[in-house]
């Protein structure tokens, strides 16, 4: 899977468009911050962000900007304390996505905007694919020894079986269903949609125009130039949509 290194790499494109979305000087609260990078560029480029995530997300350890706990549920801010309420593929692993989304609205103050970046039909299904490519990478940095270890794993060979059923075996990304269920769930449609019944209207919406996958089976060698290219081809990773309280 992608390194934060890798994803970075990738994030950094997609702020350059994100970042025409909020206005200048707003002040933005950001949604599932995971190590806080996003938040941090963004505070380079004059806003003024605050970054919330859960205690338990992979990337506490990895944090290079001030990121607040909280509970996944209600956000620690005052009502209306935010010109933007932005989040980067996160909206997804929400559970509870009702509860969330009026809580957005609460802090958000009047005229304020929601910005989400959400994975597409298209990443669910070149990620699937990507799966069964990225074998022929990870066999081979096994032999030589190369293959990150599972640490669960003491037995080199259960690691290894591991490694291969993990890339042929189609995970859920997010909290609606399956790997299948997700080429249905990640479309614009049903987003629209659960934005609309959610108190929301969409104003905007638009592909990012950047193609790559769940799997870093190419990773930073492959130009951002190429994965632009790539997107009109076959699809974009992503989708923004630009939303605001009814």
């Amino acid at each position: 899977m992608f390194s934060n290194e890798d994803l970075h790499y990738i994030r950094d494109d997609e702020l350059n468009l994100l970042a025409q979305y909020l206005p200048s000087g707003a002040t933005v609260l950001e949604l599932g911050a995971g190590t806080g990078y996003q938040a941090r560029e963004l505070t380079k480029r004059g806003f003024d962000v605050k970054a919330i995530d859960v205690p338990t997300s992979s990337y506490c350890a990895s944090r290079v900007y001030p990121v607040t706990d909280y509970d996944g549920r209600a956000i620690p801010f005052p009502d209306a304390s935010f010109d933007v309420v932005f989040s980067s593929n996160v909206l997804e692993h929400v559970a509870d996505l009702p509860s969330l989304l009026a809580e957005m609205r609460r802090v958000l103050k009047p005229g304020g905007r929601g910005i989400h970046a959400m994975p597409t039909t298209t990443w669910r299904w070149w990620t699937t694919v990507a799966g069964f490519i990225d074998c022929v990478p990870f066999v081979s940095a096994t032999l030589v020894g190369r293959a990150p270890p599972d640490s669960s794993q003491r037995n080199p060979l259960v690691a290894f079986a591991r490694g291969i059923v993990t890339r042929w075996v189609p995970r859920p990304h997010g909290r609606s269903g399956n790997a299948f269920s997700e080429l249905v769930t990640f479309s614009k449609r049903h987003w629209v949609d659960q934005f609309e019944r959610n108190g929301f209207e969409v104003i905007r919406s638009e592909p990012m125009h950047l193609f790559y996958t769940g799997w870093c089976v190419i990773g930073r060698h492959l130009p951002i130039g190429t994965r632009h290219s790539l997107s009109q081809v076959l699809g974009s990773a992503c989708q923004v949509y630009e939303v605001r309280p009814h």
